[in-house]
Parts: structure tokens; sequence; C-alpha cells
């Protein structure tokens, strides 16, 4: 029986769409693969052709339904997806981490660590409520890096911060310190807000409030592009001489 439904919040079991993810959960979590289902026309993107022969070297089964694809994909022009169970290695201490507080949105919630993957931070903490991490709706978002990811949810800043004591950069707008001038020590832990209303002033004050350094034409930036440019901007400054 396939274990191919609706996506459920409550159930162990997620959803990648498309070639990309797909490729990423197998080549990163095989053991996590419960099973796979493609299109035929499919057949014709290399991409399908790679992650069909991984598959059937790693045991994970597979099989044609194109009706099925476009039922979980949603979308047309899909020629794969896969199910496989959820959970991702925990938060290690000791590394610098991303903290999302109350992320509402899961485009938004996917492109974070998709552009976490580029800059080559892997550890997600989550402070609830937040979207869900592993909707398929995030995991096609992050083209498959949710699964180069350590990640944990938590249910409050102070429970993170009880747990984790990185030096905490806390990312608001009218600081004085600003992104450009501001050195960051190790372990540390970059602090986002919520899309609509940013940080709570409670959770700003513990850390270093930062700004990013920006006109005066609008009052912030999207949470996304935020994250980016930190990333960017502390990779740069943080990074061994290439």
């Amino acid at each position: 029986m396939s274990v191919f439904k609706p996506y459920d919040k409550r159930s162990d079991i997620s959803f990648t769409m498309g070639v990309y993810p797909t490729y990423e959960l197998l080549i990163r979590l095989p053991g996590k693969t419960l099973e796979i289902a493609y299109t035929r026309d499919g057949l014709r993107n290399k991409g399908l052709v790679d992650i069909l022969a991984i598959a059937k070297k790693a045991g994970v089964h597979t099989f044609e339904n194109a009706q099925l694809v476009g039922k979980i994909a949603k979308r047309e022009g899909a020629y794969v997806v896969a199910a496989f169970k959820k959970g991702l290695p925990r938060l290690e201490p000791g590394t610098n981490h991303v903290v999302l507080v109350n992320p509402s949105d899961m485009g938004n919630l996917g492109t974070t660590i998709r552009t976490m993957a580029s800059f080559g931070i892997n550890n997600l903490a989550i402070i609830k409520p937040s979207a869900d991490v592993f909707d398929p709706k995030t995991v096609r978002a992050s083209m498959g890096s949710l699964f180069q990811m350590r990640f944990d949810y938590f249910s409050s800043y102070a429970d993170y911060r009880t747990k984790f004591h990185n030096h905490l950069y806390t990312f608001v707008t009218g600081s004085q310190d600003m992104l450009a001038a501001t050195n960051f020590v190790s372990p540390y832990a970059l602090v986002f807000g919520n899309e609509g209303s940013g940080l709570d002033k409670d959770i700003s004050k513990h850390g270093q409030p930062v700004s990013i350094e920006q006109t005066t034409s609008t009052d912030s930036l999207n949470v996304t592009v935020t994250v980016g440019i930190v990333l960017h901007t502390v990779y740069t400054k943080t990074a061994p001489t290439r």
C-alpha cells in the first residue's frame, strides 16, 4: 500500500515535490526515503534518471504514476515526488545558529533554509508558534536544502537561551550598531523576527541589537532579504580566506 496521502502536519510523513528536492533527499537522507513516484514524461529528464538509479541502489521503492504525482505536487509539469519520514539531527552545541522567531510563511521559511545552506550555517532554531518546517511547501522552497539542516523547535525564546549560550545578535530597525561595523563572535546566534511584526523588544534586548544600513525609503526589509544580507555579510567577515 502506498504511503502517499494528503499531507497532514500531525503525520510523521512528508513529501518532496520536483526533481531537485527529491534528489537532495535521496543523496542526503536515503534511510528516511520511503518511496518515489514519477511520470513517464519525466524520464526525459536526466535528474529523474539519476534519482531512479540512486533509489534502486539504495533499495527505495519507485513506481510510475502520473496522476499521483500531479495530486501530491499540485502543479503541472512535476516529474517526481517522494515520501519521507520526518526528522532531522538536533541542533549542535558550539556551532553557529540561525534563530527564527515565529516565522509564519512556508515559502519564506524554505527560502531562508536554502540561504542558510548557501552560506554554510546548518543549525536552525525555530521559536513557536511557527510555520511547519516539514510542510511540502517549505521543503520545495528550500530546494531540498532542508535535508542539510540540524533543527529544533522551542516553545519560547527563553527556552532557546536556557539550552544554548551562543553570542546573540538580534536584527532590528533603529539600532545604533550597524551590520557592516559589527564583529561577530562565534559561536553566534543570528536572531530574526516574524515577517509582519519583527522582533519583540523583550527579545531584542537579550543580545546585541544590529540594524542593516539602508535608505529611509522603506521602514524595513522583507525577512528573507534581511537574512540573505546578514548571512552574506557574516560569511564575508568570518569565512576563512579561500
